[in-house]
């Protein structure tokens, strides 16, 4: 039964160790929660949000050029944090395009390798986009609180948010990369569902 842990070792990375057909009573909590969809459902889940990712990619690689093409609008330091958060996000959304066509067109998740891989670039991925998004609201409450008391504001120059949004991308990879350690430290990284791949936690 696939709910022993050594039957559950043997399961390649990214693929489902049980499915919702396979489940009844005899089953824990534990298998119910990661239980995956029939492989045609999974087809169907892949092809959708690969048409999504794809959509989402165009929209943020437009608005992106647009910013980048117009040089008034790159002189205001909150646009050049603006053009940091998109390109992660542009990424991101390429990347889970890609996986998800891969995995429709091969009917299953496409290779071991690359759940360790997705699992990367979603934890850095998010990462990045939450971290400059406080760092950003730092800046705004420095704005606010400096109009409060009727005191002038100065933005960072771009230098300083170039400097801040790069700190930001060397951390979040590094902490992206304790995904990829999996056999030297005590996380887990595999299929949700049988469907995408990221860390769940110490084992």
């Amino acid at each position: 039964m696939t709910n022993s842990s050594s039957t559950i070792r043997d399961v390649p990375l990214g693929q489902p160790r049980i499915r919702w057909a396979d489940l009844d009573e005899g089953n824990t909590r534990y298998d119910r929660d990661v239980a995956a969809p029939s492989a045609d459902d999974l087809v169907t889940m892949w092809t959708v949000e690969s048409i999504i990712f794809a959509f989402n990619s165009i929209i943020i690689a437009t608005v992106f050029l647009a910013i980048v093409l117009s040089r008034k609008t790159r002189r205001n330091p909150f646009n050049t944090y603006l053009l940091f958060l998109m390109a992660p996000d542009f990424v991101f959304g390429f990347l889970c395009m890609l996986a998800c066509s891969l995995s429709a067109s091969t009917g299953e998740y496409f290779a071991s390798w690359m759940c360790r891989f997705q699992s990367w670039f979603i934890v850095c991925g998010l990462s990045i986009n939450s971290w400059l998004n406080a760092v950003i609201s730092y800046e705004i409450h420095r704005m606010l609180k400096a109009s409060q008391i009727r005191k002038r504001y100065f933005p960072p120059a771009t230098k300083i948010v170039v400097r801040n949004s790069l700190l930001v991308y060397a951390s979040c990879a590094f902490l992206g990369t304790w995904t990829l350690l999996g056999d030297w430290l005590p996380i887990d990284t595999d299929a949700q569902f049988g469907y995408f791949c990221k860390q769940h936690g110490l084992r």
